[in-house]
């Protein structure tokens, strides 16, 4: 409740100066039947943000990304990468597509072609605010969050309230986990015509604003992520239809990246991680830790501005070493 309140009077000047741009002869419909479930208001953002769907328009995005130094736990070398940085997408349908960030000194391409999914990157370890980035870039509305796992894990415990706040209307749909003793709230604002423009998660913040309108799709163009009153990242995105797309952009040289390569950010669900009460002591992953700080386990096992342990078991993917993004957290 902090936090929310915290950013209110930012949110409500952001809903107010929405920008939902049209296209000539298109506007947008009244709003539909409101959803009576949590996974009903988790479908319709996906449905309504998510451009990378089957059948969707092909597109050309353009992130220009600032990434905010970070606190480190460790008393050394900084590990955040921060800066200005950039991401481009040209995404043509599922299985193909071309991804490139540069942020600091980190440069990696990933493609997917008929000629399977490569990679190329400067350095083994994807940085943490690339990786953050690009887990609300490719899934605003959470990692997981539409799986049937997270349904059967937490669905039971979402609660909805309608809010009003100077004028604004909006929807929270959150839940909380609790210990017996603290607890943590999970939550998501939207609009009460679908679109998602806050998401809270202990003492990390994520906003959306200014939506514009691409195809069949409502696409934020500004991003801020926070943890507590200080940013981390803010990015500005751009997209258009993709057009004059040369197919030799699809393909690197080399063989197929493995499995546990990739930009792309993966969920608990997805992968096989070390024992929580054995390697991991003291780490809770993703959406069940409290009072978390974020950071990162990488493909070595080592926690990524962290807590100053040696390198572990890392989490796999088809038996490929993975990153991940994980929560640090006392576990009571």
């Amino acid at each position: 409740m902090k936090l929310f309140l915290s950013f209110l009077s930012y949110i409500v000047a952001a809903t107010c100066s929405l920008n939902l741009a049209a296209a000539p002869n298109e506007h947008p419909g009244p709003a539909p039947a409101e959803p009576q479930t949590a996974i009903e208001w988790f479908q319709r953002a996906n449905d309504l943000m998510n451009p990378r769907m089957l059948g969707s328009t092909p597109f050309h995005m353009k992130v220009v990304i600032h990434a905010f130094p970070g606190l480190e736990l460790k008393k050394k070398q900084p590990e955040i990468i921060s800066g200005d940085g950039q991401y481009e997408e040209t995404w043509l349908a599922p299985h193909q597509w071309r991804r490139e960030v540069t942020l600091g000194s980190y440069h990696a391409i990933e493609v997917e072609s008929a000629q399977g999914r490569k990679m190329q990157a400067s350095a083994d370890y994807e940085p943490s605010r690339v990786l953050s980035l690009l887990t609300e870039l490719y899934s605003p509305i959470g990692q997981g969050a539409l799986t049937k796992e997270f349904k059967d894990m937490v669905s039971p415990k979402w609660s909805i309230d309608r809010l009003t706040k100077d004028g604004v209307s909006f929807v929270r749909v959150s839940q909380n986990l609790g210990n017996g003793r603290e607890s943590a709230a999970d939550a998501y604002y939207f609009q009460p015509h679908g679109h998602l423009f806050l998401q809270t998660s202990y003492s990390r913040a994520v906003v959306w604003e200014k939506y514009v309108r691409f195809a069949d799709k409502d696409i934020p163009t500004h991003l801020t992520i926070k943890a507590g009153e200080r940013e981390l990242l803010t990015a500005d995105v751009a997209i258009e239809a993709a057009s004059k797309v040369d197919s030799s952009m699809f393909d690197l040289p080399g063989g197929v990246a493995e499995p546990g390569m990739t930009l792309r950010p993966l969920t608990v669900f997805q992968v096989k991680v070390p024992d929580l009460f054995g390697d991991m002591r003291g780490v809770v992953l993703s959406s069940l830790a409290h009072y978390a700080v974020q950071g990162v386990l990488d493909r070595q096992g080592r926690y990524m501005s962290a807590m100053g342990k040696e390198a572990i078991k890392p989490a796999t993917i088809d038996r490929s070493p993975c990153e991940l993004m994980v929560q640090y957290a006392p576990l009571y």
